[in-house]
């Protein structure tokens, strides 16, 4: 099993923007894409301005196969436009994990 994260950090005063765009790309993967069961965290403790997304797959197979579809997805890519420029998100946080469940 393989859990996979994206975190992002937010500029200031935009927490509402984006929390409310990171749960339409949530919704938006977990509709078009049957089995995924991606959910978006805040921390409760450390950096506040910070948002995660999560989602876990059975096999590395899995994961790269979903990787290559949502690149191409042209829905997809228009919520990323969506919030290009509009100094929610700082891209330059951006990093994405990948983890190994070993128990």
């Amino acid at each position: 099993m393989y859990t996979w994260t994206r975190t992002a950090n937010i500029h200031d005063g935009k927490l509402q923007e984006a929390f409310v765009w990171a749960v339409k790309v949530m919704k938006y993967i977990n509709q078009k894409y049957p089995g995924m069961n991606m959910y978006v965290a805040r921390n409760v403790d450390g950096p506040l301005y910070q948002v995660r997304w999560f989602a876990t797959y059975d096999s590395l197979v899995s994961y790269e196969t979903f990787r290559k579809q949502i690149e191409s997805d042209e829905g997809y890519r228009g919520l990323l436009a969506e919030i290009r420029g509009q100094d929610v998100l700082i891209g330059t946080s951006i990093v994405d994990s990948l983890y190994e469940r070993i128990s």
